[in-house]
């Protein structure tokens, strides 16, 4: 695909005086903009960036989305052409978010208070983007909590467009932090904050979720992050996401990246002897460990593995990051 015709909204909101301050966002917003354009290659021209503006913390609003949609709109006229925008199209957004009582995501903006509510849902507004088909493809990463909230309520998305001829063509990717009424979380990454949707994300599609032939497949980026949220928080804080894909039809290559294995170190502590049994779930290939060997590194493709110490049950390993450490 061509990056200069890739473009890109991401949003990283941090203070708000009424609800509460993230420490998160504003690296999440700069480590997904240099991922844009340094491994993307996407032009800084055609990235929008919004963050915390001084003082008020009135900005970005409602309002400011539908301008930006209807700026879409505009330009969309005075060219011709099946997807007449470009190639594909980023939304992101790391924020306070919530989930209304319909089960609709969105995300709460600065302005908000428990009595004056400014959000944007998130399914709707991706909905607009593709009922427009002003770009091929759409690339929608949402970090953010989806608790329910006492004072939060449902708003109305004012833009309901009719849908494009080819509108049904359009192919979306969507990875939301969590499930309906759940939280998200951001952590320290080697002392630095960030959400861990966000570094999951990036960490699969700078090569962690790769093939051998360097191509990171939707569906492949969809099981890596789920893998990679689940290792860093546990089993309770899973990711929605939808890829997109279609059962019938080839995989759908999202981005291309030279593959890199994550790295299983497996640390004898307490267990200085015997033989363990290294098993790849998936697979079932399985190989023998001498733990009298010492710290032994295995190179593995993400995924579930399971390791068997002598006289002991099968304990439940996730490949995703750069780098696990497994103490026996």
């Amino acid at each position: 695909m061509n990056p200069a015709k890739h473009y890109a909204l991401i949003v990283g909101l941090s203070q708000y005086p009424s609800v509460g301050t993230l420490k998160g966002p504003v690296n999440d917003l700069q480590d997904v903009g240099d991922w844009l354009t340094k491994d993307l290659l996407v032009p800084e021209a055609n990235i929008t960036r919004w963050t915390d503006t001084p003082k008020l913390f009135r900005r970005p609003s409602a309002d400011d989305f539908y301008d930006w949609i209807l700026d879409w709109v505009e330009k969309a006229k005075a060219v011709a052409g099946k997807f007449p925008l470009g190639e594909r199209l980023y939304v992101y957004y790391a924020g306070h978010g919530y989930n209304a009582t319909t089960g609709q995501q969105s995300m709460i903006m600065p302005r908000s208070t428990p009595e004056t509510w400014n959000v944007v849902p998130m399914v709707p507004l991706r909905e607009s983007l593709r009922l427009r088909a002003h770009f091929q493809e759409i690339v929608v990463i949402f970090d953010a909590c989806r608790d329910r909230l006492g004072y939060g309520v449902d708003t109305v998305w004012l833009d309901q467009p009719p849908a494009a001829p080819n509108s049904n063509q359009v192919r979306v990717f969507s990875a939301f932090a969590s499930k309906t009424g759940k939280k998200a979380k951001e952590v320290e990454f080697n002392g630095r904050w960030a959400g861990v949707l966000t570094r999951a994300f990036l960490t699969g599609a700078k090569g962690y979720a790769a093939d051998e032939n360097g191509v990171v497949y939707a569906n492949a980026m969809k099981r890596f992050v789920i893998a990679a949220v689940k290792d860093q928080l546990g089993i309770d804080y899973e990711p929605d996401i939808d890829d997109g894909s279609d059962p019938n039809e080839p995989p759908w290559p999202l981005f291309q990246a030279p593959q890199k294995l994550p790295r299983i170190v497996i640390q004898p502590v307490t267990v200085t002897a015997g033989k363990a049994s290294f098993r790849q779930i998936l697979t079932g290939d399985t190989v023998e460990i001498d733990l009298a060997a010492g710290p032994q590194v295995k190179e593995v493709p993400y995924g579930y593995y399971g390791l068997t110490l002598p006289g002991q049950p099968e304990q439940k390993i996730i490949a995703a990051w750069e780098e696990k450490i497994v103490r026996v």
